[in-house]
């Protein structure tokens, strides 16, 4: 193996310093509503690997033991996990902030009617993206984008307009 600390030493490349660690994310399963060309953890309907129960329990108790202000969630579609909805409760009773990686045409799907007033009670803030605009078709044949989703991230969770946004 080549030695290349050396090679890094003699380069204009700005040093690099660890801070104080404030961030966990933690990615929930790669299960999702949608299949994105863009993906990087290839997360599809058809995935089914999601976080164990054990595992999911440890994040509160790492959030509390080094005193982490922010929980940042992702997947595939964080919200399909089981446990979604009581991490997010554990977090913010510890005072943590919550970030969810939101593909925001799960708020659609089946099993997930109330999804958006539970994060806004919960006061969880929405790094939201819409997919890709080229979605491949999972393997049931069609496309997973809900019809009533916006081609922008910048819309109401109410189809009406009547939520926000």
């Amino acid at each position: 193996m080549h030695d290349t600390l050396p090679l890094l030493t003699k380069t204009p490349f700005p040093a690099i310093r660890r801070t104080r660690l404030d961030t966990l994310q933690v990615n929930l399963g790669y299960k999702c509503n949608q299949s994105c060309v863009h993906c990087h953890v290839n997360a599809s309907p058809n995935r089914t690997e999601m976080m164990d129960p054990d595992t999911l329990a440890l994040i509160p108790r790492v959030l509390a033991a080094r005193g982490l202000g922010t929980l940042d969630l992702t997947g595939g579609a964080p919200e399909l996990h089981p446990g979604f909805r009581d991490l997010v409760r554990a977090a913010r009773a510890q005072g943590v902030r919550v970030i969810d990686r939101c593909n925001l045409s799960i708020l659609f799907e089946p099993g997930q009617e109330g999804l958006a007033e539970f994060l806004a009670g919960q006061r969880v803030e929405i790094v939201a993206a819409s997919g890709s605009a080229q979605l491949t078709p999972a393997r049931s044949g069609r496309s997973r984008r809900h019809p009533r989703q916006p081609a922008s991230a910048a819309w109401s969770p109410d189809p009406d307009g009547e939520s926000g946004g």
